[in-house]
């Protein structure tokens, strides 16, 4: 079952607060302290001065007497351990390095004093009789294994998993104070094991001050905790033996909205940092706590007096500037502090949004059972958890737990990327955001928090999504699962080989999960809107739901209630409740702005999904949801089916190409064949809105009526594909829609043409630009011979709809091939030729031996002059004949070629 933990981080209560201002006139908690001294009296240290001590390592605090030296600066060290120990609840463990790192790990004791007749006993046992063990005891002279004096009291080869009972006598050492050192010096081993040791008399020092506790105590979800201690952590290679599935480029999930930077809360709850120090000296001493946040210094806390055999307790408060994870570090600084060692405690600190929730299908514990990966550091290893969105969710981040071993730089890559064809493997990209701070290098293991950025997608309930997470080349075994426990089918690891692949969490039969959490907040779900309405008929749209209902006049209550509302889906339908993702006309009594607040509830309006819009093969409406979107910026499935422009409607003006589609409008749309447009998840990069399909020296026909509505067309001799400039449907038969009878805006300069006039008022201007043309009206009355920029026509018969052009670029009335230019030539020549009719044509190149050598066109042409390049870069020297054919005849004509 989905398990989605929501939780409201709240502030700890406190028995006795002190607070320690920088400056009488700051009122806040920034920059202070927040102290909890607990009662002294009621925790003492039990006393060892005058007794032999018997360690067991059940007290973590007791722990911090002993000092840890990972000499080999391996990853692995000397830990507690509940998997294996001789008493209850703990031993002490030493983990094996790698095939080629030796282990060099010390765990040293406090000083003690040896008597006549004492000696040292332990127990000590291996994780696996397979992997023997090799342990070294060393008696020192200080607590440094870098200084002072060494010697081995023995070197203890172990190769049974039983616990093994160990006695030396210390009597060469009587009346010395010494060191013991149980040093691992294994190579590719397992784990080795010592418990319950038996020490000669402790020396209490003088001055002697721990920091036995350094941790977060508030603004964590509830399974907070990850092993401090040792866990059997095995390692396993991923098989590749689950079914695979190859990702693709759908876009299955359904995304609410573009994200604003509203949308993740600035404002966060202030953090409390808990630390406890013990007194494991014989005076009374002040200290204070040097602390750090990701290596900026913060505002030290300054203690009264320890006892000694007592213990302090006391918070101090951080003010996180953002979200993510951050490398806290405390340090005690005390006067005559004989045992630094125990002075300093670091650990990752997680910064949350204020209220969030997150969606978990692993245990729900931090604990992991297995680490695995491909097993080969060459490759790069990438995890992938398939999410559902329990509501409405705007992405916050995700939780992972994860190891880098000894990998210490590089980049971690996470994407969130949409539901793809199969539920076994993702789609499109939604998202990238990549970290290569020192603070995500994880060593032997931790839970990180990614946090992710304003730009991260909004999902509506009930979508897929997944989260995926590529670690950095260099790691074994990167990432932790839980074995049992979780909710099946939703871990996935992208092959090896072949990146697009992706395998179910499958090894050796048995399905494991990734310890990965979806990290998300409620998202907003609803918006502003204003839109402009104009009087009479427009082409709208709805960009979200509605607070009430979709009908017609619950979104345009000051519509003209004698007009219907129409649809268009193949053929115009009558539309009484409207949907996003398509477009309408709507007839309007009056100009009007639409307003949130105003004519719609100030609440705003719904989001809704941006759910892919279905198209038919030809025409159809569509528009926007909320946000803006450049034309350029759609895409189809299949790829590349609108055809065309994409239009708007602007009262007064007709059909106009569109570079952007605006909410609350409707544009025109022509599809090759039937499909879905999709809406980019995200505007983060720059489309060009500002393609100019439309070259400065065309033709220009501008026709404007009595009320100054105006539409321009356009003629030219390029060779072009006029389809381009088809127009759509004209409109209904009292809109202004100017066009020509092919239903395009751009034809041919060559031949006649006819432009039909519907909706508009006479008498009626036509300006022309780059051209002269004749005009006639659809009786053949001449209108205007050789018009031109100087002129003017105007037509005052209303009954004119339709004229006739033509221009003086007259058709030829013979084919005939002009001389090519240059020529002699070097390299390259232009040929033109010019044809009377439309037929298919080819011009070829032959040399004088008659071989061809090349054909430079063989296609249909429309009767009209046309010119080539032809570029001769490939042939030698010397004459060449060019030939034109037509039908069952020909031109040939002779060229140079001198290089």
């Amino acid at each position: 079952m989905l398990s989605v933990i929501n939780i409201h981080l709240i502030f700890i209560a406190v028995v006795v607060v002190k607070i320690f201002p920088q400056s009488d006139s700051q009122e806040s908690l920034k920059g202070k302290e927040l102290s909890l001294f607990e009662n002294s009296s009621s925790y003492s240290i039990p006393n060892s001065v005058n007794a032999n001590a018997i360690e067991s390592f059940s007290d973590p605090e007791l722990l911090y007497k002993w000092r840890i030296v990972n000499r080999d600066n391996g990853i692995q060290t000397w830990v507690q351990s509940d998997l294996k120990y001789k008493s209850a609840p703990y031993s002490m463990a030493c983990r094996f390095e790698s095939p080629t790192l030796q282990n060099d790990d010390w765990l040293i004791s406090p000083k003690v004093q040896v008597a006549t007749g004492d000696s040292l006993t332990f127990w000590h046992s291996i994780q696996s009789g397979f992997f023997p063990e090799s342990l070294y005891v060393k008696i020192g002279t200080t607590n440094n294994p870098n200084s002072g004096t060494w010697t081995n009291l023995a070197v203890i080869f172990d190769n049974s998993t039983s616990w093994k009972y160990k006695k030396y006598s210390l009597s060469s050492y009587a009346g010395q104070q010494i060191y013991i050192a149980f040093v691992n010096r294994s190579r590719d081993a397992f784990t080795l094991y010592v418990d319950d040791v038996s020490l000669p008399q402790i020396i209490t020092p003088s001055n002697d001050v721990a920091l036995v506790k350094f941790y977060q105590s508030s603004g964590l979800p509830p399974e907070s905790d990850f092993p401090n201690h040792s866990v059997n952590k095995s390692f396993l290679s991923v098989d590749h033996s689950g079914i695979p599935s190859k990702e693709s480029d759908a876009l299955n999930t359904l995304l609410l909205k573009e994200n604003k930077s509203e949308d993740l809360p600035i404002e966060l709850n202030n953090i409390y940092i808990r630390s406890a120090v013990r007194n494991f000296g014989r005076t009374s001493t002040t200290y204070s706590l040097n602390w750090t946040v990701n290596g900026f210094t913060q505002t030290p806390f300054n203690a009264g007096l320890i006892s000694p055999d007592k213990r302090d307790s006391f918070v101090v408060v951080y003010q996180p500037p953002s979200r993510g994870t951050f490398l806290a570090q405390g340090n005690l600084v005390l006067s005559g502090d004989e045992n630094l060692h125990n002075n300093s405690q670091k650990f990752r600190l997680r910064v949350y949004p204020n209220a969030y929730s997150r969606t978990i299908y692993d245990r729900g514990d931090n604990f992991p059972d297995t680490y695995m990966g491909y097993g080969n550091p060459a490759i790069r290893f990438k995890a992938g958890v398939r999410f559902t969105a329990p509501e409405n969710i705007k992405l916050a981040g995700v939780d992972f737990v994860y190891q880098t071993e000894y990998v210490t730089s590089g980049q971690i890559e996470i994407q969130v990327r949409s539901a793809g064809t199969t539920i076994n493997a993702p789609g499109a990209v939604l998202y990238t955001k990549t970290y290569n701070s020192s603070v995500y290098f994880t060593g032997s293991g931790d839970i990180i928090h990614f946090a992710f950025d304003d730009n991260a997608p909004t999902i509506a309930a009930g979508s897929d999504y997944w989260i995926t997470i590529k670690l950095p080349s260099g790691i074994y075994y990167p990432c932790a699962v839980h074995n049992n426990g979780f909710v099946s089918t939703h871990s996935y690891y992208q092959g090896s080989t072949d990146t697009t692949i992706w395998y179910p969490l499958v090894i050796n039969s048995t399905e494991r999960s990734w310890i990965m959490r979806s990290v998300h907040i409620p998202a907003i779900s609803s918006f502003q809107f204003t839109t402009y309405i104009f009087n009479g008929w427009n082409l709208v749209s709805v960009p979200g739901a509605h607070p009430n209902n979709q009908h017609i006049n619950t979104w345009w209550q000051y519509r003209d209630q004698s007009a219907s509302v129409f649809g268009f889906d193949k053929t115009y339908y009558q539309a009484s409740d409207v949907s996003t993702g398509k477009g309408y006309w709507m007839k309007h009594s009056g100009n009007r702005i639409y307003n949130t607040g105003d004519e719609w509830p100030a609440s705003g309006i719904l989001y809704s999904p941006h759910q892919p819009v279905q198209c038919n093969s030809g025409w159809n409406l569509i528009s926007a949801y909320e946000i803006a979107v450049p034309v350029s910026a759609l895409s189809t499935a299949p790829p590349n089916i609108i055809v065309g422009l994409v239009y708007g409607f602007t009262p007064g003006n007709g059909y106009q190409a569109a570079s952007t589609l605006v909410p609350g409008y409707g544009y025109w749309a022509k599809c090759s064949a039937y499909g879905q447009i999709n809406f980019p998840s995200t505007i983060s990069k720059l489309f060009d809105e500002n393609t100019n399909y439309l070259k400065d020296d065309w033709a220009k026909i501008i026709i404007t009526d009595n009320q100054n509505k105006s539409s321009t067309l356009y003629l030219t001799d390029d060779k072009i594909d006029f389809d381009f400039f088809e127009l759509p449907p004209v409109p209904f038969s009292d809109l202004f829609d100017v066009r020509f009878s092919s239903n395009r805006f751009v034809e041919s300069l060559s031949g006649k043409k006819e432009i039909l006039l519907q909706g508009v008022e006479y008498p009626v201007r036509i300006k022309i630009h780059n051209c002269s043309i004749d005009l006639r009206d659809e009786y053949g009355k001449l209108l205007s011979e050789k018009l031109n920029s100087d002129g003017e026509v105007e037509i005052d018969n209303p009954a004119v709809k339709k004229i006739i052009i033509s221009s003086d670029e007259e058709l030829p009335y013979e084919f005939s091939l002009e001389q090519n230019y240059p020529n002699p030539f070097n390299a390259s020549t232009k040929i033109s030729w010019q044809s009377p009719v439309g037929s298919h044509q080819t011009l070829k190149i032959f040399d004088v031996l008659g071989n061809e050598v090349a054909t430079v066109v063989n296609e249909f042409l429309d009767a009209g002059r046309y010119e080539v390049q032809f570029n001769a870069s490939e042939l030698s020297s010397g004459i060449y004949y060019y030939k034109l054919k037509y039908g069952n005849q020909s031109i040939i004509k002779k060229m140079i070629l001198l290089k």
